[in-house]
């Protein structure tokens, strides 16, 4: 066949489709993914463990809608539990596809939340106008310089008594020290998404100078970044055994406060000033 006679033209424009058409269904997966949707994105523990932390603070259960911005949401699998527990929440993602996936989730779970794409370290909001920042498994990602800057806007946006609560990496996490050692020790590589791993010392020094108070470190994992109870259906025997034995040790921490040092993953708490 001549090259003129040769459909390059439509070729092209139907890699272009399926292309289009592969993202969406990568996104659909995501947000689908373990059949009954509607029973994932409810996940239970979370909106209850969101639902405890703003019975422990005065400034948000007395408030009959507490504002909550979740940065880093994705598909909004925390932002539906913060919906649930009775936040009025914002999910905030740096990536648009992220978030069609969440906007379609809030239609059919009949949720009332919104979602905004924005980066982490410049938060769109006013001085003094959210309640409750949180962020999971995000700010390992990131630069420990955009951290820095993240924490600096969360002080900015917190109302007075304000809540933020973050996840970070343990840099002397068991299952850490065994990553770290694969790649030398060395910082994450700059504009990868390698992991960033952070000492307490550290993380005070970032709260502190972002001006929050009170913080409070806590285990969130062992041997994993994330385990999730609701997902045991999901995972291989490993897998679940590993969640298991992270749940396990966290409550072993609940008595023993020194293992939290040993954990892979913690929850930071803090307040603004």
């Amino acid at each position: 066949m001549s090259k003129r006679g040769f459909p390059y033209l439509s070729i092209i424009r139907g890699v272009k489709r399926l292309l289009g058409t592969w993202s969406l269904v990568i996104s659909y997966r995501t947000w689908r993914i373990g059949g009954s949707f509607r029973e994932r994105l409810a996940d239970q523990h979370k909106w209850e463990s969101l639902l405890a932390c703003k019975r422990q603070t005065p400034a948000l259960s007395n408030s009959l809608l507490a504002g909550l911005v979740d940065v880093g949401c994705g598909w909004g699998r925390w932002t539906i539990a913060a919906a649930r527990a009775g936040f009025r929440p914002i999910g905030l993602d740096v990536h648009i596809d992220a978030l069609a996936p969440g906007v379609r989730g809030l239609r059919q779970l009949d949720v009332r939340a919104d979602y905004v794409c924005r980066e982490a370290d410049r938060l769109p909001f006013p001085s003094a106008s959210v309640d409750f920042v949180f962020s999971y498994s995000l700010l390992q990602h990131l630069e420990k310089s955009a951290v820095m800057r993240f924490f600096s806007e969360v002080s900015r946006v917190l109302k007075p008594k304000g809540v933020c609560l973050v996840q970070l990496p343990n840099v002397l996490g068991l299952h850490n020290m065994l990553q770290q050692a694969k790649r030398g020790f060395r910082e994450g590589r700059s504009g990868t998404f390698e992991m960033r791993y952070w000492s307490t010392k550290a993380i005070r020094q970032a709260v502190e100078m972002a001006g929050l108070k009170d913080m409070a470190i806590r285990p969130e994992g062992f041997f994993t970044q994330n385990p999730q109870l609701s997902d045991l259906d999901l995972l291989s025997p490993k897998g679940k055994m590993i969640v298991l034995v992270s749940n396990a040790g966290r409550k072993l921490a609940a008595m023993f406060p020194i293992v939290t040092g040993l954990a892979d993953s913690f929850w930071v708490e803090a307040r603004v000033r």
